[in-house]
C-alpha cells in the first residue's frame, strides 16, 4: 500500500511525508480491521480492546499498538524481544504494554493473537513469517521444544477437568464410539482409536476424508458417541461428517482449539486444548497427551473389562505372531 500511495500521489520523497503516510496507512487498517465485516468477530474485540486503551499509553505503547494493529500477522511469530528489537524498544516495555491490556504477561497477550490468525495463514504465511521473525532462520530446536512444553503447560494450568469427566462417562455408557479426524488431525484420531480399543468396543475410526464414511455413520443413534477432532484450518469434510452425525442424534464430543471452531458449536461437549503456533505446523503434543488421559481414566474405571480386553489382546498377539520375538 505504502509503494501504491507514493506510486500515485508522488509524496513520501522526504521523510516527513513518508511518516505522514505510514500513519495514514495504520489508522486505515485500524478501521478496516474493526469495520469490515469480513474481518473475524476474535479479531474485532481484541482490536477494539487495544484502540479503547490508545489514549492512556505512553508514546512507547503506542508504538507497539501500532505495529500490532499494521502487522499482527507478522507479530504473533514474535516473542518479547523480537518485537522489542524491531521496534527499538526494551523488553520490559513490550511485557508492560500487554500487561495494560489485562494480560499477565506478553506470553498469554501472544496467545490470543496466535487463536485469532491461525484459521487465517495458509501454510506458505506461516512458512514466510515464521522465516522472518527468526530473522532469515527457522527457530532453534531447543525453542521449538520449548514452545511444545509450553502448550502442554498451559494444558495443566486450565485443565477442562468438568468436561473431561463427562466425556469420559460418555464414553463409558456409549453402544458404539465413532472417532472422526482428518488431514493434520489423522494421525490423533488414528492413535485415540488404537488404544481407546484396548480398554472400550467397539470403536471405530474415520480418517480417509472418502464419501464412503457418511456410509459409516447411516445406522448411528442417540446410544452413538462421535468425538470429532479438528484444528486449524478444520477441514470441511469434518466439519460435514459432524453435522450429519449430529443430524442422525448422535451425541457429539468435539476436541479442539476454541469456541469458535465449526466443530465445537455443533459439539454436546468441547475439550478446548491448545495447539499453538510454531513454524510451518501446529503443535500436537498437547491434543495427544490429553487423548493418553482420556483413555488412561477410561481403563481405570472399569478394570475389569480393561483386563479382559488386554488379555484377549495379547492372546491375539500371541497366536498371530504380531510382535518380534527372540
Amino acid at each position: 500500500m505504502l509503494k501504491m500511495i507514493q506510486g500515485k500521489t508522488g509524496l513520501g520523497s522526504n521523510k516527513k511525508e513518508l511518516t505522514c503516510i505510514k500513519k495514514f496507512i495504520i489508522l486505515w487498517q485500524k478501521n478496516y480491521l474493526i469495520q469490515n465485516p469480513k474481518v473475524k468477530t476474535e479479531v474485532k474485540d481484541l482490536f477494539k480492546t487495544i484502540q479503547s486503551r490508545v489514549p492512556n499509553l505512553s508514546k512507547s505503547h503506542r508504538r507497539v499498538a501500532d505495529y500490532i494493529f499494521s502487522q499482527y500477522q507478522r507479530a504473533a511469530f514474535m516473542t518479547a524481544s523480537q518485537l522489542a528489537k524491531t521496534l527499538g524498544l526494551s523488553e520490559p516495555t513490550v511485557v508492560r504494554f500487554a500487561q495494560s491490556l489485562g494480560y499477565s504477561g506478553y506470553a498469554e497477550f501472544l496467545r490470543d493473537l496466535e487463536e485469532i490468525i491461525h484459521g487465517e495463514l495458509t501454510a506458505t504465511d506461516r512458512f514466510r513469517l515464521s522465516v522472518h521473525a527468526g530473522r532469515k532462520r527457522l527457530l532453534r530446536p531447543q525453542e521449538v521444544i520449548s514452545k511444545e512444553i509450553e502448550n502442554l503447560r498451559h494444558l495443566l494450568e486450565f485443565f477442562p477437568t468438568i468436561e473431561f469427566f463427562k466425556v469420559v462417562k460418555e464414553i463409558q455408557i456409549a453402544q458404539n464410539i465413532f472417532i472422526i479426524g482428518l488431514r493434520g488431525s489423522t494421525h490423533l484420531a488414528q492413535y485415540f482409536g488404537y488404544f481407546l480399543r484396548k480398554v472400550k468396543r467397539p470403536v471405530r475410526t474415520l480418517s480417509t476424508g472418502a464419501t464412503t464414511d457418511f456410509d459409516e455413520l447411516m445406522d448411528i443413534n442417540s446410544h452413538t458417541l462421535v468425538i470429532s477432532i479438528a484444528f486449524p484450518r478444520y477441514p470441511k469434510m469434518t466439519v460435514d461428517l459432524t453435522q450429519y452425525a449430529q443430524q442422525r442424534g448422535a451425541k457429539i464430543v468435539a476436541i479442539t482449539d476454541t469456541i469458535f471452531s465449526p466443530i465445537a458449536k455443533l459439539s454436546d461437549i468441547s475439550l478446548l486444548v491448545p495447539i499453538g503456533l510454531i513454524t510451518l505446523f501446529d503443535s500436537y503434543s498437547a491434543p495427544l497427551c490429553l487423548i493418553n488421559v482420556l483413555v488412561t481414566e477410561v481403563g481405570r474405571r472399569n478394570t475389569r473389562r480393561t483386563k479382559q480386553l488386554l488379555d484377549e489382546f495379547e492372546q491375539l498377539a500371541k497366536e498371530k505372531y504380531i510382535f518380534q520375538t527372540d
